[in-house]
């Protein structure tokens, strides 16, 4: 069920329409078990998510912009991978010496913590 909800994220993030009427299953009787996953998905897992969230509504042709404009004004803060670790330390296979380094959260680092922070406290 991960790789299917990760699928169906990527084909919304991607901005490409989907159009998937309230009733569809039991209009087609004829599709596959997978279709019927995915549409099941749909209904009981993404569609809730959107309307907690408060974004657009999938349904008749509109399209889950607003979670994706979120993530794409996040990417536009922190345009690489977010990792990070305050502090580092292991000892020194050579000279068997405990090593330590430690760095500050990086600005941009912390300022799409802070954006997700916020958005979360809203869902």
């Amino acid at each position: 069920k991960h790789i299917i909800i990760s699928l169906i994220n990527d084909f919304y993030s991607s901005g490409k329409e989907c159009v998937i009427e309230k009733n569809f299953i039991e209009n087609n009787i004829n599709l596959k078990e997978i279709e019927k996953k995915i549409i099941k998905i749909l209904d009981e897992k993404i569609r809730p998510a959107v309307a907690r969230d408060g974004g657009d509504k999938i349904l008749k042709g509109t399209i889950f912009n607003k979670y994706k404009q979120f993530v794409d004004n996040c990417f536009k803060i922190l345009p690489r991978q977010a990792l990070h670790a305050k502090t580092l330390g292991f000892v020194h296979p050579i000279k068997n010496k405990k090593m330590v380094f430690e760095i500050e959260v990086p600005d941009d680092f912390n300022s799409c913590l802070e954006k997700w922070k916020k958005y979360s406290k809203n869902i």
